[in-house]
């Protein structure tokens, strides 16, 4: 109530009744004994004293009492008060009474407001919600109220008790706050007006609802395949969520898996081990001839038991399964290889799918499976999934009563690496999506590479310059490339750089989503439907895609690539083994390549060990390692289990530390296939493959983000113009994976450094020829070096190499012929002569005919343009480097 000081009154208050309080307007008690009168608006007193006693005598006979509250000030003079109850409200913070000492307690007590407020925002788990609303009721006197006896019962709905586990996953305001920093400056900038700062928040708005309905809708429709084939899986999958599928499948797949190993055959008796990945190892006997001797008739039982499974109607169900044959004997048990010790005490939790992305031992298992697969199969024997069907005619004319989710121009399927080809097209104005298998999302491990090929992804405009030094996680120099008792060779910034695919994916992700691009994550491509006007994707959720264009970026397994090469075994393999691990004192400088003295025998072939070394970002002691060897795909080639043993025995000694002295952190393995009809032509219209699938990579590097950082720019503008001017039949897009000699050309290496058991060379060859050859290119300078160990063949400094090598060691050449092959090296020189054939186009025919193709049609224009791009980069004339001189030790 505000109160105001005015002129006196010529009222006789004295004499004045009580009914004719309310026509004169007026109360002035003397003492709280008086009779009660009801305050009215209007009311005037003489003093302010006065005023408050009268208030304060009115709350006495009410039970309650009165306070002075905030005064107006006018000219120095008190013009007015404020008399408040004295539990209204909550008292103010008064800086310079902060140390003052109050004779009289707190008796103030927050309103219903603020207790009801309370309930819904701060409590922080249900029993003190409970305890608080029981308590506000009491306080209140609101405990009949049956409006917050029915909004309590739905307290799930609206207090954030429940509503912080359901929508910000138990994190606390900050939590919430930076996770919506680090989304938001992806969109916004300081720099925006007011509109257009509106126009991008909504933007994150509408992206992350998406992204919502996404999630919602793979979780809800998506049931992932049962691998294993088991009844209580066939039940769970219905139940639980697809991720949480998946882990528990691959719990109770390593509970089960059962490895059964041939140890030795002497005709009619064999030894076996049997054993799981987690259990205990046996060693059995069979006798093909007599069977088992009677002794050993029971004397082995395989017994699998699982209690309780579940049954298809959800009741439980118990089953014992038995193997007792009679031709099994237990003799003794085995402990695991040193390779599963080491991986099953390493975490995955990293573990983000797709190459490189895991690294526990049952994906090792797995990839040896596949590996074995592809060694042992014939192809006109193998099955595989027709993934791409050609339906004639338009889409509209079809019988399809479907419409499909979304349109783009683009899809890109396998988003790893496709996300930069997807970026590059999203910002020429194209409406692309991606459609990944996994959790877009990159790999722990850095990938290395130069500034120098990090840089086109800033030219290309995919990347800002301010980035870079954001995903850069480690720079290192010199660089080696070393030969086992032989010598070294020490360059700079080839492979210097440790750059984080995590943050690099992720800053290409949010790039990406701004400008308007479309990912599903956690969904796999089931088939493509070509029309003759469209194509139509169908995903393993059940969602319909519409696409002009299809991009197979799905990498060097990718389904449709085996189907256009109808299960083709490759024509050579590169297997990959390695670690990174924490504890290596001498750290600064990397191994491009370390080329070990000799051969080795394991199973049935010869290997030559390859070694590459470079620092890592997640520590000063950090380090990763990588084993590497060049086989054919055939049976008896030695598996990747097999290649980690030599790597725990032989990395301590090539880096000159021991194994008890590392931490291991993480593992990396990996098989990199490789085929002499490279790049891959496209076979169906509409769709094309990039990156790994198509092979554009050199046969003799593994990994293919390098390749693709070198060739984004001609891609990028290349699927444009397809896009654009509808140039999309299996002519057109075979024009932007064309021939390349340069690539061809590198077979000749590839085949030098595999070790093969009919070649007749001594051990130490490889070794020996590799020194010779990079002995060679260290004197000729870095025109010559640093293109060969970026993987660009060129014409000239591959004609300086091969002369140098040829006066420096003439005796050398029969046996390379030997090691080679004479089939191989006449094959070869007809690629090497197209190499001199397309340099000479590139260097005397490009300028002359590039002013002119802009005067062409489109379509000769966009051929043309191709033909143009094959000649500069199948003679290896794209590569530009600022060179430095090497050092020799």
């Amino acid at each position: 109530m505000n109160d105001h000081n005015t002129e006196n009154q010529d009222v006789d208050t004295e004499n004045v009744k009580f009914e004719d309080m309310d026509d004169l307007n007026v109360e002035s008690p003397k003492s709280p004994d008086e009779q009660l009168i009801e305050p009215t608006v209007g009311m005037q007193f003489d003093t302010f004293d006065e005023a408050f006693n009268f208030y304060n005598s009115y709350a006495f006979k009410k039970g309650f009492s009165v306070r002075r509250d905030r005064i107006h000030m006018k000219g120095g003079v008190k013009v007015s008060q404020r008399f408040v109850c004295v539990k209204e409200g909550k008292k103010r913070y008064d800086k310079q009474r902060a140390n003052a000492t109050f004779s009289r307690a707190q008796t103030r007590s927050p309103s219903f407001k603020t207790d009801f407020n309370r309930c819904i925002y701060e409590y922080e788990d249900d029993d003190n919600l409970c305890k608080g609303w029981k308590k506000m009721l009491d306080d209140h006197d609101l405990r009949d109220n049956r409006w917050l006896e029915s909004l309590f019962w739905k307290r799930k709905k609206w207090a954030m008790v429940h509503g912080r586990r359901i929508f910000s996953a138990g994190m606390n305001t900050t939590q919430r706050s930076e996770s919506f920093n680090s989304l938001a400056r992806h969109y916004v900038t300081s720099k925006l007006d007011p509109i257009h700062f509106l126009e991008h928040f909504q933007r994150v708005v509408e992206d992350r609802r998406y992204s919502e309905t996404i999630e919602e809708f793979r979780t809800t429709n998506n049931t992932p395949e049962v691998m294993v084939k088991c009844e209580m899986l066939k039940a769970v999958v219905t139940v639980y969520m697809p991720t949480i599928f998946c882990i528990f499948e691959d719990q109770f797949e390593s509970s089960i898996f059962q490895v059964l190993t041939l140890k030795r055959d002497d005709g009619c008796i064999r030894v076996y081990e049997v054993g799981s990945s987690k259990g205990a190892w046996h060693t059995v006997m069979y006798d093909s001839l007599e069977g088992a001797p009677p002794w050993y008739e029971y004397a082995f039982e395989a017994v699998h038991e699982c209690t309780p499974l579940w049954s298809n109607n959800g009741n439980r169900s118990q089953t014992k399964r038995s193997l007792r044959p009679n031709v099994f004997s237990c003799a003794n048990t085995p402990t695991p290889s040193r390779t599963q010790r080491i991986m099953e005490s390493i975490s995955t939790r990293s573990e983000v799918g797709g190459a490189g992305g895991v690294h526990s031992y049952n994906a090792l298992r797995r990839l040896d499976q596949l590996w074995c697969s592809l060694c042992s199969t014939e192809p006109e024997n193998e099955e595989y999934h027709q993934i791409v069907s050609n339906v004639p005619g338009p889409f509209n004319n079809s019988n399809s009563v479907r419409i499909p989710e979304n349109t783009f121009d683009v899809v890109v399927c396998g988003g790893t690496l496709g996300i930069f080809v997807a970026t590059a097209l999203s910002s020429k104005g194209l409406q692309v999506g991606i459609v990944e298998r996994n959790l877009l999302k990159g790999r722990e491990q850095e990938w290395n590479i130069s500034m120098k090929e990090l840089r086109e992804l800033v030219e290309v405009g995919v990347l800002a310059e301010s980035d870079i030094q954001e995903v850069i996680s480690m720079k290192f120099n010199p660089n080696r490339c070393g030969f086992e008792g032989k010598g070294d060779i020490w360059v700079k910034d080839i492979l210097n750089l440790g750059v984080s695919p995590a943050k690099l994916v992720e800053v290409m992700k949010m790039h990406f989503i701004s400008l308007g691009g479309v990912i599903i994550e956690g969904v796999s491509l089931s088939n493509i439907s070509v029309y003759d006007d469209t194509a139509l994707l169908q995903l393993s959720n059940g969602m319909l895609l519409q696409s002009r264009l299809v991009i197979d970026a799905m990498g060097n397994f990718s389904p449709v690539v085996k189907q256009i090469r109808s299960g083709k075994r490759p024509d050579g393999v590169c297997l990959v083994v390695g670690s990174c691990s924490r504890g290596f004192k001498d750290n600064q400088t990397s191994d491009i390549i370390f080329s070990s003295s000799s051969v080795r025998t394991l199973r049935d072939s010869k290997v030559h060990y390859f070694w590459e070394a470079f620092p890592a970002g997640s520590g000063l002691s950090d380090r990763t390692t990588y084993m590497f060897t060049y086989v054919e795909a055939k049976p008896g080639s030695p598996m990747l289990e097999e290649l980690f043993e030599d790597y725990w025995e032989l990395m301590p000694s090539y880096q000159g530390v021991t194994l008890d002295d590392l931490e291991v952190l993480r593992v990396n393995f990996g098989i990199f296939p490789t085929y002499r009809d490279s790049p891959l032509h496209s076979d169906y219209n509409r769709i094309l493959q990039i990156g790994d699938a198509s092979g554009i990579q050199s046969p003799v590097s593994f990994g293919g983000f390098g390749s693709m950082t070198r060739h984004l720019g001609r891609l990028s503008f290349a699927i444009y113009e397809a896009a654009m001017g509808n140039f999309v039949d299996s002519g057109s897009l075979s024009l932007i994976n064309p021939y390349m000699p340069n690539l061809s050309a590198s077979w000749l290496f590839q085949r030098a450094m595999s070790a093969r058991s009919d070649s007749n060379v001594s051990d130490t060859f490889i070794n020996d020829l590799l020194y010779t050859n990079f002995e060679c290119m260290q004197r000729l300078g870095d025109p010559v070096l640093r293109p060969f160990l970026q993987d660009v063949i060129q014409f000239v400094p591959l004609v300086k190499t091969l002369g140098s090598v040829m006066l420096v060691q003439p005796q050398i050449l029969p046996s390379i012929f030997r090691q080679v092959g004479i089939g191989v090296l006449l094959d070869w020189s007809v690629h090497f002569f197209m190499l001199g054939y397309y340099t000479l186009l590139s260097t005397y025919m490009d300028p002359v005919v590039r002013p002119l193709v802009n005067y062409l049609p489109e379509r000769m224009k966009y051929n043309w343009r191709r033909y143009l791009e094959a000649w500069k980069y199948g003679s290896g004339l794209d590569y530009k480097d600022s060179y430095h001189t090497p050092s020799r030790k």
